[in-house]
């Protein structure tokens, strides 16, 4: 498997875990709009780094974005943290989108 092969599957499963987290947060009132804030926030900036590495098919391209990933699923994870009301179901999507995103970044750097 190619480098640009395993960051496109790393991102797609990045993707679907955020995707997953605000589909509970969507289907659940409770749920207070800061984590749902940061859920959006860090749903846009995954696409756009799915859309960089398209575009550019350069591994180091998506540095950045996944820096940034890595902070918003950081704020998530706090958010999520100070509200009981949130279904723990988005909490371990994010924990696991978070290993997810580490992982990538350690592989390329």
């Amino acid at each position: 498997m190619t480098p640009e092969t395993r960051i496109e599957q790393a991102l797609g499963r990045i993707e679907t875990l955020v995707d997953q987290a605000c589909d509970v947060c969507d289907l659940d009132p409770s749920v207070p709009q800061e984590v749902k804030d940061c859920l959006r926030q860090l749903d846009e900036e995954t696409a756009a780094a799915r859309y960089e590495h398209l575009l550019e098919q350069d591994r180091y391209s998506i540095g950045d974005h996944l820096e940034s990933l890595q902070a918003l699923t950081d704020l998530a994870h706090q958010a999520c943290e100070q509200n009981e009301a949130v279904n723990p179901a988005v909490d371990s999507t994010l924990e696991e989108a978070r290993r997810e995103i580490s992982a990538l970044r350690r592989e390329l750097h």
